[in-house]
Order: structure tokens, then C-alpha cells, then sequence
């Protein structure tokens, strides 16, 4: 990792380097629809892409939020990390389209609430032969 730090007031971690990455949503007044989506830099740099893009709708109509900041799991690869931030983005789309909203996410979910308890049960499995196997 590079130890020179950015010029830019705005950049103050080192470049080639990102910040925690963050779950976003967008809202369209007009068309009473949403958007979630992640992005590994801070947020207002991806809703600028947005904004200049039209695709979500005029700057007017929309509303940006952040979601949450997804900590970056230390002794993680690059690969799981990236793979954990497309799970919390999954969640949150799941989140939203069970509370009714209409969501325009071009990408479904691959993750939803069954699977990650599938998955938290299949830990606490694991732990348990281990430790019968001790």
C-alpha cells in the first residue's frame, strides 16, 4: 500500500486506496421510485455519476441518502470483502421490496433473509461437529 497520502482536501486516504465502502439510496419524487446501490468511494462521487447520467431521474426529483457504511472485514480478501458489500446492497433491496416499495435495480438480489439464515445455520452446525469431534 502506497504511503503517500492524496493532495486533494477532499481525498485524505492514500491514492489507489478507498474508504469504507457505503450502501446508498436513491429516491425519485416523481415517479415514487428507488434505487439502491453501493459504491466503494464516498458516496456523493457516485451520485454525481447519477446526476449527470438522467437515467434515475432529474436532479430536482431526487432525494440521496446513505444507508450504511459496511466495515471492510479485517483478514478478508479483496474478493470476500466485495462479495460481503454485494450481500448488504442484496439486503437492503430485499428490504425495500418487502416494505412495498417499487425498486428499479436492475440486478435482483441474490441474498435474501432465508439464505443468510440458511447460512448462519449451517455455522452453528459446523461449530457444534467440531466440537463434538474435539
Amino acid at each position: 500500500m502506497p504511503a503517500f497520502r492524496s493532495s486533494h482536501p477532499l481525498l485524505p486516504f492514500p491514492v489507489g486506496c478507498y474508504s469504507n465502502p457505503y450502501i446508498y439510496h436513491l429516491y425519485n419524487r416523481a415517479d415514487n421510485c428507488h434505487y439502491v446501490g453501493q459504491t466503494r468511494f464516498l458516496p456523493f462521487f457516485r451520485w454525481q455519476e447519477h446526476v449527470k447520467s438522467g437515467l434515475k431521474g432529474d436532479i430536482e426529483d431526487l432525494v440521496f441518502s446513505v444507508l450504511t457504511k459496511v466495515r471492510r472485514q479485517s483478514g478478508a480478501s479483496e474478493q470476500d470483502n466485495r462479495q460481503y458489500l454485494t450481500n448488504m446492497e442484496s439486503w437492503w433491496i430485499n428490504k425495500f421490496v418487502e416494505e412495498g416499495h417499487q425498486v428499479v435495480n436492475l440486478t435482483q438480489p441474490q441474498i435474501t433473509e432465508a439464505t443468510l439464515r440458511e447460512q448462519y445455520n449451517t455455522l452453528i452446525a459446523r461449530k457444534a461437529q467440531l466440537s463434538l469431534e474435539l
